[in-house]
């Protein structure tokens, strides 16, 4: 009998740690479903260090896009999407735990609005703050919740038993001045969302929770209310704009932005135009300076290359993309050994990078370690399954061994995931042409022609492949 009781107990405290709390946990199930979305395009490294490419793609805010783009439905996307899992993770708790109390004793509509007001100020103040950075997780709306919730406790304008007492109030806003003091010195905190999120929060709190002094209905006091509210955003967008509008940060970030976007498409020259034009107006930013080294390999411009990567290692020295992206100079210029070197200093930087093992092993490969080419691949497939190029590369190291049943499954798995890229093709042909299927190794060669594949000068030459550049020639 007793453990039945115990039970229906248990049962009523799960009950009750979830009644009223409809929009938090419609909120968590949708956040979910988004970092899933995450997961699926940017693979496990979204997991902890998060993807800005996969979070701008999916709806990530950054004043560049969102207002200078004039694509305002980032303000309220970017709620959605979170940095890491442990981002994501701690806003679902703050959103249950805390946020479902809020919702409970201001009612779902009014909480409904708070959150999303708090959100989307949060975000507009931050892009204000910097232009350039991205915004992004529901951190800001988590806390203009609780602000609102703080608010009318301490007004006494919900009952007692639904609000936060005098003392638990002075201990939530001695957390949230140590959180803002942690946020100065951290570059993962933005202090400019939090803060505005929290006073759009009280202030709509407040307001939402006031009663009409005059012979007002209450329905149109209430509608009143909302609509004056509702008017800040638009006019923090004004602001975000004039602001924008005198920054060249934000010119060079459009500039850079065009820059990259030709880099994709191999249009490197044009693309060279822009990245200089940002690294003109904004030339102490490392990023920038590694972007147009990006572009000066691909023009065979090594010197200058090498001149960018420099001033971009003196600014940044613990970014592990410009010691990358070095790494892929030296490799370009036959420097294998200083290449792996400057790799070696990446990961020591971002052990968990799956595409930096990755181009450590091709680096092997390219210097005659097959064994080491073998250990760092199977390392990062392990960190990073998802990432398709890496399974070229093993396919590589098993061809370098004579295992070509196991690398022709590599390089077929790459062939059926992305039919585009030409490196399956013309490792099939050599597949092909160690088994003396000659005409099959120049037809696959061919296709890896047309998707403009130019191999390494390590990699063995496919049949056909010399007379086919002297003949384009």
């Amino acid at each position: 009998m007793q453990a039945k009781n115990d039970q229906n107990t248990n049962a009523n405290n799960i009950s009750a740690k979830f009644t009223g709390k409809r929009v938090c946990l419609t909120l968590t199930f949708i956040y979910l479903i988004a970092f899933l979305f995450e997961y699926i395009l940017g693979g496990e490294k979204v997991l902890v260090f998060g993807s800005p490419e996969v979070m701008v793609n999916l709806g990530g805010s950054w004043g560049v896009g969102t207002i200078a783009g004039h694509q305002y439905w980032r303000l309220l996307s970017s709620l959605f999407i979170h940095a890491s899992l442990v981002h994501l993770l701690l806003n679902i708790y703050v959103l249950i735990d805390f946020c479902g109390l809020a919702e409970r004793a201001l009612g779902s509509l009014r909480f409904t609005f708070i959150y999303f007001l708090s959100g989307i100020i949060g975000c507009l103040a931050s892009m204000i703050y910097d232009p350039t950075q991205l915004v992004a997780g529901a951190s800001a709306a988590n806390i203009g919740a609780i602000g609102a919730y703080l608010a009318v406790s301490w007004l006494k304008r919900i009952p007692d038993h639904l609000g936060f007492s005098k003392p638990q109030i002075v201990v939530l806003c001695v957390f949230f001045l140590y959180s803002f003091l942690l946020g100065l010195t951290s570059n993962y905190i933005d202090n400019t969302a939090h803060v505005a999120g929290l006073l759009a929060g009280i202030v709509a709190g407040i307001v939402l929770t006031s009663r009409s002094k005059a012979n007002f209905h209450l329905v149109k006091w209430r509608i009143a209310q909302v609509l004056a509210l509702s008017a800040i955003p638009p006019v923090l967008v004004a602001v975000a704009i004039a602001r924008m509008d005198k920054d060249p940060r934000v010119e060079a970030a459009i500039a850079r932005q065009a820059g990259v976007e030709l880099l994709e498409e191999k249009k490197y020259l044009h693309g060279l135009e822009y990245l200089n034009k940002a690294v003109a107006l904004n030339p102490k930013s490392a990023g920038y300076l590694r972007d147009r080294a990006r572009a000066l390999i691909e023009l065979d411009k090594p010197q200058a290359a090498l001149r960018d990567i420099t001033a971009a290692l003196a600014i940044d020295p613990r970014d592990a993309a410009i010691w990358g992206t070095r790494a892929h100079l030296f490799h370009t210029l036959g420097k294998q050994k200083e290449a792996i070197a400057d790799l070696d200093k990446a990961l020591e930087i971002k052990p968990n990078s799956g595409m930096t093992y990755n181009n450590r092993a091709w680096m092997k490969l390219a210097a005659g370690d097959v064994d080491g080419a073998q250990a760092d691949i199977k390392k990062s497939i392990e960190l990073e399954p998802g990432n398709l190029t890496a399974y070229d590369t093993r396919g590589m190291v098993y061809f370098m061994q004579g295992r070509m049943d196991q690398a022709e499954a590599d390089f077929n798995l790459l062939k059926k995931k992305k039919p585009k890229e030409g490196a399956s093709y013309y490792h099939l042909a050599l597949i092909h042409q160690k088994a003396g299927k000659i005409q099959l190794a120049k037809e696959e060669g061919a296709k890896a022609r047309a998707l403009q594949y130019e191999p390494d000068p390590w990699e063995p030459v496919a049949p056909g492949w010399e007379e086919n550049k002297l003949g384009e020639k």
